[in-house]
């Protein structure tokens, strides 16, 4: 679909002067710091809020490296910036775990479950299709996220 919009649109490749060279990438390897600290402290066991503490602190470290540096004023309004933006995202999964907690306690779940399994017999095919009908179902007029996670409490047994 992205090459189909793209030539609708008109928009080309980039040509071969316009890529930059391996030998400078290469020397900008450091700004994936911060994403490798992420992933490594959260397969070391660390919880997800001092993983990501760490990663937005090695990224302010990082930033001191590059040669576009932030001072303390950038780092303060990249970090208020990122707690705005983070209100959306902690509302739709609030919301989500309210969901999920309700479907849980209600038994609702396990019926979808045992109604789901019961239709479908011994076919997985059909099993599958009615756990796509289900989430499609429940997860209309949600954010991605709530509706993965609404999703994945009533099908996920099944």
């Amino acid at each position: 679909m992205v090459d189909f919009e793209a030539a609708r649109k008109g928009m080309r490749g980039m040509r071969k002067d316009e890529i930059p060279l391996f030998s400078k990438l290469v020397k900008q390897v450091y700004l994936f710091a911060p994403i490798i600290i992420l992933i490594v402290a959260l397969f070391m066991g660390y919880s997800v809020i001092r993983a990501g503490t760490l990663a937005t602190a090695s990224a302010a470290v990082v930033s001191w490296i590059s040669p576009n540096k932030m001072g303390l004023r950038a780092i303060l309004r990249a970090l208020q910036l990122a707690g705005t933006m983070s209100i959306q995202i902690i509302a739709v999964c609030a919301c989500a775990g309210l969901i999920v907690g309700v479907i849980s306690l209600t038994g609702v779940g396990a019926r979808f479950s045992s109604l789901l399994l019961g239709l479908a017999g011994v076919s997985q095919l059909l099993a599958l299709f009615f756990a796509m009908l289900i989430s499609i179902l429940l997860g209309m007029g949600m954010p991605t996220t709530a509706a993965y996670a609404v999703a994945a409490s009533v099908v996920a047994p099944g």
